[in-house]
């Protein structure tokens, strides 16, 4: 599926309308701000070359809530950490043969308590990026949402990052020469049962 054009609606409003559309297969995608309701889609349907279709409805469905703490490592309070990214990824049986998919983001600028609402119901995971202090990215346990439920409880205790340190030298240990910046990506071995591959993971 490819987005092809997009459009918004002000409060209040409920009727939408996308033209110059190329014959096809089409659904519509229906993402609400605030209110308690989950994205939606509408059926899929074709289009024919010049067609119009008068009446494609988008039925939105109240939304379920997700809402946890985060910790350091064996529930250990948090330390030096300037902020938290949260994403909570729905698991699409559809998509490339299974993946976890964005669902909705937020971040926390203080505190370890979050909470993430208008999700549509399925099976979950809340990823938790930390800025600042010692700590990395880590995922919540699976869990499922029904429509409408709110969940709570859900924990992500951080893990404590690992360092290395060293030196970038020319030939022979010899001291760098008329060099402006050297650029240092740390690549992690990822094995995914498929051959594996290296992974961009910081700098």
């Amino acid at each position: 599926w490819d987005e092809v054009d997009s459009t918004h609606l002000a409060s209040g409003q409920s009727t939408y309308t996308f033209t110059q559309l190329a014959a096809g297969k089409y659904y519509v995608d229906a993402s609400p701000e605030n209110g308690t309701y989950a994205r939606a889609k509408s059926a899929e349907f074709t289009l024919a070359e010049g067609q119009s279709l008068p009446v494609i409805t988008v039925a939105l469905v109240p939304g379920a809530t997700v809402a946890g703490t985060i910790t350091g490592p064996g529930g250990a309070a948090l330390s030096g950490v300037n902020g938290i990214s949260l994403v909570a990824e729905r698991w699409d049986a559809a998509a490339d043969g299974g993946s976890w998919v964005w669902e909705r983001s937020d971040f926390l600028y203080s505190g370890t308590s979050y909470s993430i609402s208008n999700l549509p119901a399925g099976t979950y995971r809340v990823v938790a990026g930390p800025s600042g202090g010692s700590y990395i990215t880590a995922n919540s346990a699976e869990f499922s949402l029904a429509e409408g439920q709110t969940r709570s409880g859900i924990t992500i205790a951080l893990a404590a990052g690992a360092s290395v340190t060293g030196s970038v030298t020319g030939p022979g240990g010899a001291a760098l020469d008329d060099v402006d910046q050297v650029t240092l990506v740390a690549e992690r071995w990822i094995n995914d049962g498929d051959g594996g591959y290296w992974d961009y993971e910081n700098d």
